[in-house]
């Protein structure tokens, strides 16, 4: 049997909620002045596991884009990122679908879970900064809109108006290309110092003798 949230009562704090509710152990210093909106409504995960992991399932294993496009849809209206993170994981799965329509929803469910839970983690992050080379611009949108929900700033690259040491060489606009140095002159080759005469004469006289014995 779940246990249920409890409501706030009117002492000097607010009571612990029972294990497995998401209300904070302390709330205003009594009765006299409001509580927090925190405090004052208090959410339960009243969240059915097994249906999670059935909907997770079926976003990536469904043979139909469809069906896992319906999936995501799913997760993402009746559950959220706060009391199920794993959903999350889903939509990062969704946005590396072979079908553009389901890594469409992922992109939109990320950005509402972010925009009503603030799930931004350095997972969703990176998977959403991977999303923005998408070749489906309506994806790349929606994961722009999610990033700046983030705190982020999206701009395109540009060497127009400054040209930086991160430039390659010649890439920029009005630049003549990089020029390859002359390869340097090779040295010439050792040539052995010339034989003395006398030195010559005596090696073929030596020479002569050897085959003559």
């Amino acid at each position: 049997m779940k246990a249920k949230c409890a409501k706030p009562s009117c002492g000097s704090t607010c009571a612990p909620a029972p294990a497995g509710c998401a209300a904070p152990a302390a709330c205003a210093p009594g009765c006299a002045a409001p509580a927090p909106t925190s405090c004052a409504t208090t959410k339960c995960c009243d969240v059915d596991p097994c249906e999670v992991a059935k909907l997770i399932y079926t976003s990536q294993t469904a043979c139909y884009a469809k069906d896992r496009r319906h999936a995501i849809h799913k997760l993402g209206d009746k559950y959220n990122c706060v009391c199920s993170p794993e959903i999350m994981c889903a939509f990062i799965y969704a946005l590396n679908d072979t079908d553009e329509r389901v890594r469409l929803k992922a992109a939109d469910e990320i950005g509402d879970q972010i925009r009503k839970h603030c799930c931004c983690s350095p997972e969703v992050v990176a998977a959403l900064t991977h999303a923005l080379g998408d070749c489906h611009k309506p994806v790349v949108r929606q994961a722009t809109q999610a990033l700046e929900l983030c705190g982020y700033e999206v701009v395109e690259g540009n060497c127009d108006a400054v040209c930086s040491t991160s430039c390659a060489p010649g890439t920029c606009p009005g630049t003549a290309p990089a020029v390859a140095p002359a390869p340097a002159p090779m040295a010439p080759e050792a040539v052995p110092a010339p034989v003395p005469p006398a030195a010559r004469k005596n090696s073929e006289y030596r020479q002569l003798f050897s085959f003559n014995n």
